[in-house]
């Protein structure tokens, strides 16, 4: 949409339009049967080693778990940011700010 103009015009034809959907949809249809074999693939495969899958979610959750305690367990640099927003949000309570407006 141009700055003096104030209809909106399509920057491709209605026929293009067309026929580029369609050949969305075609690729669509096409990848579904794919996707569906694979899905049932990995189920089956999944069906067959049950604690094999359950042995690795337990795995992935407990790694998870031990680095959100480590994470939580390490030195904390959110203190300094802290201090450094507040040191800009008085600045700009003060009206030293370089930033004019309201922020």
């Amino acid at each position: 949409m141009t700055a003096g103009r104030r209809t909106w015009e399509m920057p491709i034809s209605e026929g293009q339009l067309t026929s580029l959907t369609r050949e969305l949809d075609e690729a669509h249809r096409e990848s579904i049967p794919q996707m569906n074999a694979r899905a049932l693939d990995l189920a089956e495969e999944l069906r067959d080693t049950p604690s094999a899958g359950r042995r690795r979610f337990l795995l992935g959750a407990g790694g998870a778990a031990m680095a959100l305690g480590l994470a939580a367990c390490s030195s904390d640099k959110t203190a300094s940011t802290a201090s450094n927003g507040s040191a800009s949000a008085t600045a700009a309570a003060t009206g030293n700010s370089m930033y004019t407006g309201d922020l």
